[in-house]
């Protein structure tokens, strides 16, 4: 009878440790689905409301935009002010905007080249919640009258407490309304067949701005 006395109270015994393990469980398991209901519900709020964003959603609260040098005039000189503004509720970090030039663009101090002058980038740093900013650019366009010359605008960024870079890019146009870079061809009227004759180009500008490095090219 004692044996089976203490059979029975270790049998006892193992059951209600059991069931006070059980019961830790069932509330560790409560209070974690808690914890985790609430966290959720924050941030969804958080989301709603606009104090986070996610994503490349951050772009929806960054306001970029290019004035000036809507029209510009062919050998003169064409500035362009790209200003930009955060409306996020965190702060963009290592911000970077690139300024892409439309193709014929030249620079406006230095000799003009073939490849012209493709971007600039300038290093914003960071930019606060509701901070905002301006850079300016400046170059010679080329083209005839009505052209339109495509470039673009990239900002690029880190949202803080964020490794992921994001980018916003808008594009923007210049027309150009008239060039003063004039070119003039002058060939005899008549020939003779193998008769050696002259070709007389001539060049002429009404900027207050030099030309460098001009170059022509001619196709018979």
């Amino acid at each position: 009878k004692t044996d089976q006395a203490k059979t029975d109270w270790g049998y006892q015994e193992t059951t209600i440790m059991q069931k006070t393990k059980k019961r830790k469980n069932i509330w560790w398991w409560v209070a974690g689905g808690g914890l985790l209901f609430a966290a959720l519900g924050t941030f969804a709020v958080l989301v709603l409301t606009g104090n986070i964003s996610i994503g490349s959603n951050a772009n929806e609260h960054i306001e970029l935009a290019v004035r000036g040098g809507e029209e510009v005039v062919a050998g003169e000189k064409a500035i362009w002010k790209v200003s930009y503004r955060n409306q996020n509720s965190f702060a963009l970090e290592d911000a970077v905007l690139t300024f892409e030039f439309p193709k014929s663009a030249q620079p406006v101090a230095g000799n003009f080249s073939d490849e012209g002058l493709r971007r600039q980038q300038i290093s914003v740093g960071s930019v606060a919640a509701g901070k905002e900013g301006e850079e300016t650019f400046s170059a010679i366009l080329f083209g005839t009258e009505n052209d339109e010359l495509p470039g673009s605008v990239i900002l690029e960024y880190r949202p803080e407490g964020s490794s992921v870079r994001l980018e916003k890019k808008i594009e923007f146009t210049s027309r150009v309304t008239r060039s003063l870079l004039g070119l003039k061809l002058e060939v005899p009227r008549e020939v003779k067949a193998a008769q050696e004759i002259d070709i007389k180009l001539t060049v002429s500008s009404t900027s207050e701005l030099p030309f460098r490095g001009l170059w022509a090219q001619v196709s018979y």
